[in-house]
């Protein structure tokens, strides 16, 4: 088997060598490391230039967004599992042995994913809060429904954590072009809804993550929604046991558009994103505060996102 790693770089040249040096240090080594530059402006390029390694090859192009980057690693790689990797986050050790493993005892998978640490700005680590994982701790399994796990905590791996054949990738269409906002979950969601995915719940990469300290969104959502059509025009070809999972992550989808929206205090476009979700999941208890949030005055629901996410980080924490 033969491992080709993909990382997307765009204007990372503070981060880029820790990214590399992650990968080189791996105690199961990769085949090829693929970086793709997509049009940066700082010295990124120059420090890739110091790594001597043959694996190497970095590819440019014009400014794209993250998802043509990575497709571009896609088509140019030469292995037969593809890991990727940001250019802003790194790899512990023992990932590609991980990845390695998982893929060597499940032949029959063809996305392979790990779990991860969430680390901000000042070095503080957080685990991702997996509910309905039960797997045993370091061993890697079969995930039976990607969609009961992820509808009901942070996703299990993430684009730093997760590897899959290339035949896989490409016959999903690669990442969607032209989705700023969650075209790393919809890939994942679409790859689940074809695949089988194995997973170690093992922490083996570090995201790294700005510490913003406040509820305050940095972005606000973007108003045509494709990735909520994407994840319902995947709901005709799931099979049935999986179909009540993906429409509570259709769900999930709508309430983390709708928190945004209340963050931003925009309570209208709130209300529509909750009763989207309503659809989806009718008797999720926190999805129904939310909506009531939204009907009281602002201030008041400042306040209470702000006490709600103190609470939600200290619970993840404990």
């Amino acid at each position: 088997m033969k491992i080709s790693v993909i990382i997307p770089l765009y204007n990372k040249a503070a981060t880029i060598d820790r990214a590399l040096a992650s990968v080189l240090e791996q105690s199961h080594a990769a085949n090829e490391i693929v970086v793709v530059d997509d049009g940066s402006h700082d010295e990124g390029i120059e420090r890739i230039s110091k790594f001597n390694d043959p694996r190497i090859r970095l590819i440019q192009q014009p400014n794209s967004g993250v998802s043509a980057a990575r497709n571009r690693g896609i088509d140019a790689a030469t292995g037969d599992v593809l890991a990727f990797l940001d250019a802003d986050d790194h790899w512990l050790p023992g990932h590609l042995r991980a990845i390695a493993a998982l893929a060597d005892s499940h032949p029959h998978c063809d996305v392979f994913g790990t779990s991860y640490l969430i680390r901000t700005g000042h070095g503080a680590d957080r685990h991702p809060l997996i509910r309905a994982c039960h797997f045993a701790s370091g061993i890697g399994a079969a995930m039976p429904n990607y969609f009961a796990i992820a509808s009901r905590s942070d996703p299990p791996f993430c684009s730093s954590s997760v590897a899959v054949t290339k035949r896989a990738m490409q016959s999903v269409g690669g990442f969607p072009l032209g989705i700023p906002q969650g075209e790393d979950l919809l890939t994942w969601a679409r790859l689940a809804a074809r695949f089988q995915i194995a997973y170690c719940p093992s922490n083996s990469a570090i995201v790294w993550q700005p510490d913003f300290g406040s509820a305050q969104p940095t972005r606000r959502p973007e108003k045509d929604d494709q990735v909520a059509r994407a994840l319902i025009g995947l709901l005709a070809g799931v099979c049935p046991a999986e179909r009540g999972s993906l429409m509570r992550y259709i769900s999930l989808w709508h309430k983390m558009r709708g928190s945004m929206y209340l963050a931003l205090r925009d309570c209208g476009a709130a209300r529509r994103e909750f009763r989207h979700a309503m659809k989806y999941h009718p008797m999720a208890t926190a999805l129904w505060a939310k909506y009531g949030l939204s009907f009281l005055p602002q201030s008041s629901v400042r306040h209470i996102l702000t006490l709600w996410l103190r609470i939600s980080r200290r619970s993840a924490a404990a």
